[in-house]
């Protein structure tokens, strides 16, 4: 795949690498992807959670500015069980979601994965590698799921030839005569208009329909 370093986010006080990488083929809505590894040493203090957590919210902010629609994956080792420093410290600032819910060690969970798109990935834990204390991290894209088509209800006439027959035989035999003898023209006009849709829905009823939408 197609990618490049990130030098304007290199720091010396912060064990990182930032990798902009262009597949051929991104979902629609996704421009590119930018992936960052981060190693945070055993037994941090407060002030480099503190260094760490700015280096990562100022070169978010310096990418999103320049590529709104990227995907963002920022994993690695963070040893939070010495130096204390919790996922939502990086989550909450960036909008960022913490993925990895499972034992990354068998002393924890040492190793994150904070992605801008959470619902586009499915994670899984395979077995330590070689002399490594660390388990594997298996990170794939969810398959594509067909949206369900919406039923919509709508009401249409009975209009068959036959409903039609009966409505023409109704008003060519109609005896108007009680319609004709209101004492005014507004008289006439509601009691004409009353009858023929009293007739119309019986001749040529509504009929509810359900077609996908």
């Amino acid at each position: 795949m197609p990618s490049k370093l990130i030098n304007s986010c290199v720091e010396d006080d912060v064990e990182s690498i930032w990798l902009l990488i262009r597949p051929h083929r991104l979902p629609r809505q996704i421009t590119s992807l930018i992936l960052c590894v981060i190693y945070h040493p055993p037994h941090s203090q407060r002030n480099e959670n503190n260094i760490l957590k700015h280096h990562i919210q100022k070169n978010l902010d310096a990418i999103f500015s320049k590529q709104p629609n990227a995907l963002v994956i920022i994993t690695g080792d963070f040893n939070p069980n010495s130096t204390c420093l919790q996922p939502n410290e990086i989550a909450m600032p960036n909008n960022l979601k913490q993925l990895v819910k499972f034992k990354t060690r068998d002393s924890g969970i040492l190793d994150w994965m904070f992605v801008n798109k959470p619902k586009m990935f499915n994670l899984t834990r395979l077995p330590k590698i070689g002399s490594s204390d660390h388990y594997t991290i298996l990170t794939k894209p969810k398959p594509k799921t067909k949206a369900k088509p919406v039923i919509k209800k709508i009401k249409i006439r009975d209009t068959r030839d036959s409903a039609w027959r009966a409505f023409g035989r109704w008003i060519v035999n109609k005896d108007c005569s009680s319609i004709l003898n209101a004492p005014s023209c507004e008289n006439k006009y509601d009691a004409f208009m009353s009858e023929l849709n009293r007739t119309i829905d019986t001749f040529l009823p509504l009929l509810r329909l359900q077609t996908p939408h």
